[in-house]
């Protein structure tokens, strides 16, 4: 008593090689698959964009934690840290904005900084402005940054 999967189903199981009529659809099926992509693959994710950019400047300086007392009320939120690739660490970057890492803890994984040490390691970037030597001793919990060096 098995269920017969959807032809949309097989369509996608057939990978993106095969269209939609090859696998004897009809043309308005295919129009329909072609259209379901172009959804997702370009309005959808360009909105999934946009909420993740605006809830840096929005939730991080509603919700979260701080290292750092800083003049506002920027905070670091471990969820907007990880959908913006490091973005959410906000409070680290107000307490040094120029500094191209924001993830002062071990545990604050910031995908854009591993990125940049890649691009270090593959002479594509010099000049990386890293966190001040200055701010690892204003860490309210204590030093938990390297004294502002970063080895590629």
């Amino acid at each position: 008593m098995g269920s017969n999967p959807t032809p949309s189903a097989k369509r996608f199981a057939r990978g993106p090689r095969t269209s939609a009529t090859a696998g004897g659809e009809s043309r308005a099926a295919a129009l329909q698959f072609g259209a379901s992509l172009f959804v997702w693959g370009g309005p959808l994710r360009t909105v999934l964009v946009w909420h993740t950019t605006w809830s840096v400047n929005s939730v991080t300086h509603l919700w979260g934690y701080r290292n750092y007392a800083t003049r506002d009320d920027s905070r670091n939120n471990l969820l907007i840290g990880f959908l913006a690739a490091g973005e959410g660490w906000h409070n680290n970057h107000h307490a040094d904005p120029s500094s191209a890492r924001h993830g002062h803890r071990w545990w604050e994984f910031d995908l854009t900084w591993h990125i940049i040490r890649l691009l270090m390691l593959l002479g594509l970037a010099t000049k990386v402005a890293l966190p001040s030597p200055a701010l690892s001793a204003t860490l309210e919990i204590g030093p938990q940054i390297s004294a502002g060096r970063a080895e590629p």
